[in-house]
């Protein structure tokens, strides 16, 4: 399911981890993702996940790919760039969604 909502993201929102997703308020560009557009529902749970969310999530791994012009591995991406890089990156992908609404992360 595509998000309501796509928040604006700062460098304070990324988290900077090779082993979670998610600790506290932040999250990985991954994290971000996997909550905004699987976990989205607030009843949304790992057994729940449909088809079109997964197609959804997919699909914007993709874009998000493309417009951080990511060749390799994602998560070693996120290893090696900054968290205001990754924010950048995720709002860049809001933008081209066509999320306009400002709502914070």
């Amino acid at each position: 399911m595509l998000p309501e909502y796509f928040p604006v993201f700062t460098a304070d929102d990324i988290l900077l981890s090779e082993n979670e997703y998610e600790k506290g308020d932040k999250k990985t560009s991954v994290g971000w993702l996997k909550d905004l557009f699987l976990f989205s529902h607030p009843t949304a749970h790992h057994l729940w996940i449909t088809v079109e969310d997964r197609k959804d999530y997919n699909s914007a791994i993709d874009k998000f790919r493309k417009l951080s012009t990511i060749k390799g591995n994602l998560h070693e991406w996120e290893d090696s760039t900054t968290a205001k890089k990754q924010a950048a990156a995720l709002n860049l992908l809001r933008k081209k969604m066509g999320y306009t609404e400002i709502v914070d992360a």
